[in-house]
C-alpha cells in the first residue's frame, strides 16, 4: 500500500523519455483514457482504489502530471471517503483542492467486517457538510450496525436542498426489529435534478416520493404496492425499474387496500426488472398488471412461487400483455426455451429493444408451461430464426411442447445440448411431419458424450434422407482427443454439403 502522508508532496515522475506512442496521445485521448482507468465504479476499488490509479498516472512523466492536476473532474470523481478518513494524513485536503470547482462524486462504505480502509463517521459528515451543494453522486453502503447507531443523521441529510446530486445509492444493513427504521423523503424541491435513486433498507418514504426527472429507480427492500405505484406516477420520465428480493415480503404490503391500486403510464419507461422474487410472485404480477410500460419494453422476470397459492390466469395475463408490448414494434428473432423439473425459463430477443426474459420456479410445471406457451403463441414467433432448446425427458413428451416447437417453421439455428436432442429426436424424426423445415446450422453441446456420437449421426442422416440437410454442423467436446475422432467420425457429411466443425469449450 502506498505511503498516503506522501500523496500531497509527491511530485517524482518516473520518465521524461517520449519515445513512447502512448506517452504523446492527444490530450483528449488520455483524459478519456484517464477517466476510464481512474472509476470508482469498477470491481476492484476495494483492493486498487481509483484514487490511488490516478496517483500512478500523474507519476508517470510530466506531462500527464500537468494534463492529470490540471484536470479537476478527474479528481472531482474519484472521493473514495474511506481512504480520506484515515487518520494521519495529510492529503485530503490536497485531493479536495484539486477538484476545484467540479462536481463531486463520493462513496463511502461502513461493512459487517473491518475493510482495508475503514469509514470515519466524522470524515463523512464533515465532507457532506462542506460540499453537500457540489455533490453529483452519492454512493452509500452502510452494512455495520455499529456505524447505524442513530441512524436519523443520514436520513437528515435531505433537509437541505441537494441541487446537483442526479445519482444517489443507498444501501443501509437490515433494520432491527425493535427499533423502528427513521424515515425521510425525496421531492423534486430537494433533489431537482434527480436521475437514478437506487435503495434498500434505507427508511425512504415512497408515499411521499416525488422526483419527476427519475431515470432509473432501482428497489432493494420491501415496499408497499400501494407507496410504490402512487410514486411510479410521478415519474413521467422514468426508463428503468429495478425490483430484487432481499427478503420475503417485498412488494407485498398494502396488497389488501380497501381501495383500487392506482396504474401508471410511463411511456419512456423500457426496461423493468424482477429478480430473485421469491414467496411474493403474484404480488410482483400484480404491480406489473398496474403499469403500462412504452411500447418495446423488455421485461426480465424470475420468481419461485414458495408459501404462495400460484394464480396463473393472472401470470398468463401479465406474460401475454408485456410480450405483446415487446414485439409490438419489432418481432423476435431469437427465442431460447429451457424446462428442467420445476423451472421453465424463457428469453427472447428482437435486437432492437434488447431481451425478454421471463421464469418461474414452481412444483405445478404443467401449469407453469402450459402458461408460457400459451402466451408466447399469442405474440406469434413466425418470424423466428434462431432456437436455443433445453429440455427434460418428460418435457420433450409433452403434446403442448412438441405442437410449440412443431410451429416455428421459420427456424434456421438451433442450439442444443446432445441430451435435449436426443430425448426430442422423435419428434424432430417423426414420419410425415418436417419439424424445422428452413433449419441450416445446427450447434451442439457435447463434452464427454462421444460415446453418443450416434444421435447425430441418425439425425442427420435422416435430415439428408428427407431432403432437408444443414449447411453447418458444430459440435464442442470437452478435449481436443473428443474433438478429433468426432471430427473423424463425422467427415462423411461433406459428401453431402455438410460442413463439419468440432470445437472444444
Amino acid at each position: 500500500m502506498p505511503d498516503l502522508n506522501s500523496f500531497a508532496v509527491s511530485t517524482n515522475t518516473h520518465t521524461d523519455d517520449y519515445s513512447h506512442a502512448i506517452l504523446n496521445l492527444d490530450n483528449d485521448v488520455l483524459w478519456y483514457i484517464f477517466s476510464i482507468n481512474a472509476d470508482m465504479e469498477h470491481g476492484t476499488e476495494g483492493r486498487i482504489p481509483a484514487l490511488f490509479t490516478l496517483r500512478y498516472t500523474s507519476q508517470v512523466c510530466s506531462r500527464w502530471r500537468e494534463l492529470t492536476i490540471g484536470s479537476p473532474s478527474l479528481w472531482a470523481r474519484i472521493l473514495n471517503v474511506n481512504l480520506l478518513s484515515q487518520t494521519g494524513t495529510d492529503w485530503k485536503d490536497e485531493v479536495i483542492r484539486r477538484t476545484g470547482t467540479a462536481l463531486l462524486h463520493v462513496k463511502a462504505l461502513s461493512q459487517l467486517y473491518q475493510p482495508r480502509w475503514s469509514l470515519r463517521r466524522d470524515s463523512l459528515k464533515g465532507l457532506l457538510k462542506v460540499h453537500w451543494s457540489r455533490i453529483r453522486r452519492l454512493d452509500l453502503e452502510f452494512y455495520s450496525r455499529p456505524f447505524l447507531v442513530g441512524e436519523e443523521p443520514w436520513q437528515r441529510l435531505f433537509e437541505r436542498q441537494a441541487p446537483s446530486l442526479e445519482i444517489l445509492k443507498m444501501m443501509f444493513s437490515l433494520p432491527s426489529p425493535n427499533i423502528p427504521t427513521p424515515t425521510f423523503t425525496l421531492s423534486s424541491d430537494i433533489t431537482p435534478v434527480l436521475r437514478t435513486l437506487s435503495v434498500g433498507y434505507t427508511g425512504l418514504d415512497f408515499s411521499t416520493l416525488r422526483t419527476p426527472s427519475l431515470r432509473n429507480l432501482v428497489i432493494g427492500s420491501p415496499v408497499s404496492a400501494l407507496d410504490l405505484l402512487s410514486a411510479l406516477g410521478h415519474m413521467p420520465l422514468l426508463e428503468v425499474l429495478q425490483a430484487s428480493r432481499l427478503e420475503r415480503g417485498l412488494l407485498t404490503v398494502g396488497m389488501n387496500a380497501p381501495n383500487p391500486l392506482p396504474t401508471a403510464t410511463l411511456h419512456h419507461l423500457t426496461t423493468v426488472k424482477f429478480h430473485n422474487i421469491d414467496g411474493c410472485v403474484g404480488s410482483s404480477l400484480c404491480i406489473l398488471a398496474h403499469i403500462t410500460p412504452a411500447k418495446g419494453c423488455a421485461l426480465h422476470f424470475f420468481g419461485a412461487y414458495s408459501d404462495e397459492t400460484p394464480d396463473y390466469e393472472q401470470a398468463l395475463s401479465v406474460l401475454s400483455t408485456y410480450l405483446q408490448n415487446y414485439t409490438a414494434c419489432s418481432a423476435a428473432t431469437t427465442v431460447e426455451i429451457r424446462l428442467v423439473p420445476s423451472q421453465i425459463i424463457f428469453k427472447l430477443d428482437n435486437s432492437s429493444f434488447g431481451r425478454f426474459s421471463f421464469g418461474l420456479d414452481s412444483n405445478s410445471t404443467d401449469k407453469d408451461i402450459a402458461v408460457n406457451l400459451l402466451a408466447l403463441s399469442s405474440v406469434g414467433l413466425g418470424g423466428v430464426k434462431i432456437l436455443t432448446l433445453s429440455l427434460s425427458q418428460s418435457d420433450a413428451q409433452r403434446p403442448d411442447v412438441i405442437k410449440f416447437i412443431l410451429s416455428l417453421v421459420s427456424i434456421e439455428v438451433l442450439k442444443a445440448d446432445l441430451r435435449t436432442l436426443d430425448y426430442f429426436l422423435d419428434t424432430l424424426l417423426s414420419p410425415g411431419i418436417i419439424a424445422l423445415p428452413a433449419l441450416k446450422t445446427i450447434y451442439l453441446e457435447c463434452q464427454w458424450q462421444l460415446d453418443r456420437l450416434e444421435i447425430v449421426t441418425n439425425f442427420i442422416n435422416t435430415r439428408i434422407e428427407l431432403g432437408f440437410p444443414p449447411n453447418e454442423l458444430t459440435l464442442k467436446f470437452g478435449d481436443s482427443a473428443e474433438a478429433d475422432n468426432a471430427r473423424e467420425a463425422l467427415k462423411v457429411f461433406s459428401a453431402s454439403g455438410v460442413t463439419v466443425t468440432c470445437t472444444i469449450t
